[in-house]
């Protein structure tokens, strides 16, 4: 039996899964396991070995032989810190292409759960991020967040990270890009529920707060459930 316990946090692209998830592993001392770097290294491979990302054959059999690791906080992948190549524009429009593919996905959920399991019974709290970690990954994670904000609020947070990459595109190029990929995830990947609610969730819109908000409220939601 495990020992441990696992919490899963999903949502839509920039409502801050990334940022709060691994500030509440080293708040509760958990281990974080960023799923969505997951699928970002098989993009990034792709792009390193000027791979067609629309070869569903080759981007799934490399899916299965890569070595991705989570060490120390970073993203290590066949031995190297990815952490930041794997943030780029170029990586994230390939990435939903990728986690389209059902060989992709089963090939990291497999390497997902495998991960969590081991941490689970090593006694430790793990906290995964993605888009249906609640739902796919980890159907029976103790406690469920569901992590969202406007379309706006998204866009310009996306907008506000390239910027610091040293990629800078309008407003309205990153809003319709978001608005894009939601779309993209909940109709055609359908990683994406349409209504939380429906599934178990607990729903935080941090439209209006600063990661430090979030991550207090998401505390909140954990000790009013009795999770902490």
């Amino acid at each position: 039996m495990n020992k441990g316990f696992a919490i899963a946090i999903d949502g839509p692209v920039a409502s801050g899964k990334g940022t709060l998830a691994p500030n509440l592993a080293k708040k509760l001392k958990g281990f974080y396991l960023d799923t969505g770097a997951m699928y970002r290294c098989v993009a990034l491979y792709s792009i390193q070995q000027n791979i067609d990302p629309t070869n569903k054959n080759v981007i799934e059999k490399l899916s299965r032989e890569l070595i991705i690791e989570f060490i120390n906080g970073k993203t290590i992948m066949d031995g190297n810190d990815v952490s930041e190549k794997i943030r780029t524009s170029d990586v994230s429009k390939i990435s939903p292409v990728i986690a389209g593919y059902s060989g992709v996905r089963e090939a990291l959920i497999k390497k997902q759960k495998e991960i969590a399991e081991k941490t689970l019974n090593d006694g430790k709290i793990v906290i995964l991020e993605g888009r249906d970690i609640a739902t796919i990954v980890l159907p029976g994670a103790k406690f469920k967040l569901y992590l969202t904000a406007s379309s706006e609020a998204r866009a310009k947070r996306r907008q506000m990270q390239l910027a610091e990459q040293g990629e800078k595109l309008d407003f309205d190029t990153v809003l319709k890009e978001t608005i894009e990929r939601d779309k993209r995830d909940i109709e055609v990947n359908k990683t994406l529920v349409k209504y939380p609610n429906k599934h178990g969730y607990e729903i935080l819109d941090n439209s209006e707060l600063t990661q430090d908000e979030t991550l207090d409220s998401a505390l909140g939601l954990l000790k009013e459930r009795g999770v902490i």
